[in-house]
């Protein structure tokens, strides 16, 4: 991005013009189902980084692209970064028109023809605008589009309906937008003020109208209200500088998290969730698990922390400093060290990353939830909104008692998967599990002692009457303290669901 138009706020003030613009959109099928197919890819799968960063698959990006179909068009124009003529441009984007859009900011004259100043990326049932991923010279205020962080905090939000929503560290505002199908009415933060001109653009765009855009740095323009949903994709990273503002806080090690969460905590309504997704640190002598479950005291709230992974400090370092465009290969030793030194200077052996989840429930003995992920599949939300469900039954059942007479049901999304072999004596099963297809994928061996307490859980039966019969079926039963913490486990994971 030249540094010319780093501060070059988009227009606002052209809402018919942008309303022209979507309808060209929509009209021309600018979506992640119809994009795809016109480079070989298959109907959902963009793989915008792919196609639009500098090198050999953009080139075989633009060569397949080629012609005047409007799509084509569009495409090579908003996706690729390429100069297109006034003439096939004009037809595209009709109604809109390149001249008003050159005004708003969004287009820029090039060669006779026009180019985009940013990249306009469809996702779902959105269209974003954000910073180009063709534009190889990062700079500090540069705005992402949709990537894997983001991915993972919308994937994981619990969708229910709310009436206020906060979005800390908005960027595009993909959160934002999201979060507005379910709630009355929504703000985005950012520290960023081209993120948030960004942002209040593409709600434009998008023509959604409960959406507000602020400046600032996390909770500060908000203080004062309250919310039930605040969402953060906070710049979370931690790096030894503050060179990208959506990656790096400046703050030391993961302090930027413990602020999101203990200064959010206090924002929340009563029976609210704040979702971050963010990094940790594992430091020298000290236990992880104790050390991020000291973020918790006093916030009032319930925690379900899931760990997706966790890697060494110079693993962190490499992972980070690849996407770097900045870090050249002979750059790359020196900026590694960097990183490495910072983290030894204060103690990080290794950094895990995931999303963390708190509901505040005041007034009462608050528990904590750290697990670690198991491979998720499309949307998480609803399990993680019964990870909530099942750590409350399990909290109120801790007592062997308790448990033994509540009733539990096998979940009906489970399914069982067996593989067989051959032998002389014909097929045997020689891999038998259940598992979750979607959300969080927990997996289990199906045994047959398993199965059959499952059975027994059928929603009439009490968790004793449960273990009597499956104790029933043997010479040698388990003791029922173990077959208990095995229920606890299959509630815990979702293949038993409590009977209210």
């Amino acid at each position: 991005m030249p540094a010319d138009r780093e501060d070059a706020p988009l227009s606002l003030d052209v809402p018919d013009e942008v309303a022209r613009l979507r309808e060209a959109l929509v009209r021309h099928r600018y979506t992640p189902t119809d994009i795809p197919p016109l480079f070989g890819f298959p109907p959902g799968e963009l793989r915008l980084h792919a196609v639009s960063a500098p090198g050999k698959d953009r080139g075989l990006a633009l060569d397949r692209t080629a012609g005047d179909a409007p799509l084509n068009v569009l495409v090579r124009l908003f996706m690729l970064g390429a100069t297109v003529g006034a003439a096939d441009a004009r037809r595209a984007l009709a109604p809109a028109t390149p001249e008003a859009l050159i005004a708003a900011g969004l287009l820029e004259p090039r060669g006779g023809g026009v180019g985009a100043a940013l990249q306009l990326t469809p996702f779902d049932h959105l269209f974003l605008l954000a910073d180009p991923v063709w534009a190889a010279d990062l700079r500090p205020k540069h705005v992402v589009s949709v990537g894997g962080p983001s991915v993972d905090l919308l994937r994981t939000t619990v969708r229910r309906p709310v009436g206020r929503t906060l979005d800390v560290g908005t960027g595009c505002g993909i959160q934002a937008f999201l979060a507005a199908t379910h709630s009355g009415t929504v703000v985005g933060v950012d520290r960023n003020p081209r993120a948030v001109n960004v942002a209040a653009f593409n709600a434009l765009l998008n023509g959604l109208t409960n959406c507000e855009f602020r400046t600032g740095d996390l909770y500060a323009p908000v203080q004062g209200r309250r919310f039930d949903l605040i969402v953060a994709n906070p710049p979370y990273v931690l790096s030894p500088g503050s060179e990208f503002l959506y990656r790096d806080s400046g703050l030391k090690g993961d302090e930027i998290a413990q602020r999101v969460i203990r200064e959010g905590a206090a924002l929340l309504d009563e029976g609210g969730l704040l979702q971050l997704t963010c990094e940790w640190a594992h430091t020298a002598g000290t236990d992880w698990k104790r050390r991020v479950g000291g973020w918790f005291a006093g916030t009032g709230c319930d925690v379900c922390v899931l760990r997706f992974t966790t890697v060494t400090s110079a693993e962190h370092a490499r992972h980070w400093l690849r996407a770097d465009p900045h870090v050249t290969a002979d750059r790359l030793p020196e900026r590694l060290k960097q990183w490495t030194d910072y983290h030894a200077a204060h103690g990080i052996e290794a950094v895990s990353d995931g999303v963390i989840s708190l509901r505040k429930r005041a007034g009462g003995g608050n528990w904590l939830n750290i697990a670690d992920c198991p491979p998720r599949a499309g949307v998480c939300g609803p399990a993680v909104e019964h990870l909530f469900t099942a750590t409350d039954f399990l909290s109120a059942t801790q007592d062997d008692e308790l448990l033994s007479a509540a009733r539990l049901r096998l979940n009906p999304a489970v399914r069982w998967e067996q593989q067989l072999k051959p032998t002389p004596d014909g097929w045997e099963v020689w891999h038998s599990q259940l598992y979750l297809p979607s959300g969080l994928t927990y997996r289990l061996d199906a045994t047959r002692q398993g199965m059959t307490l499952l059975e027994l859980c059928d929603g009439t039966r009490t968790v004793r009457e449960a273990v009597a019969g499956l104790a029933a079926t043997t010479d040698q039963p388990t003791p029922a303290s173990q077959v208990l913490a095995v229920v606890r486990q299959l509630v815990e994971q979702g293949f038993l669901l409590p009977v209210a």
